[in-house]
């Protein structure tokens, strides 16, 4: 499973546990979350359904860097 996967397996059980307590702010509690994150998943899910509970990054890119992106990184700091 990737991280991807295991965070919006998160997301979604955060929001199955405050349907089935039938309240968002002892869910929230159990899973240390604020409720206005409970109620920011919550709407990305509606609006957009599973594709809404992944991360994304402004650039499209998954966010991690690689050796390649570092080695980049590095060399565009390098006086030439």
């Amino acid at each position: 499973m990737t991280t991807q996967e295991k965070l919006v397996n998160r997301k979604l059980s955060i929001i199955e546990l405050a349907e089935f307590l039938k309240n968002v702010s002892q869910a929230c509690r159990i899973n240390g979350v604020s409720r206005q994150h409970f109620y920011d998943i919550k709407k990305a899910y509606n609006e957009h359904g599973i594709e809404g509970l992944k991360e994304k990054s402004e650039d499209g890119d998954s966010g991690n860097f690689g050796f390649n992106d570092i080695n980049k990184l590095q060399m565009s700091k390098t006086p030439i």
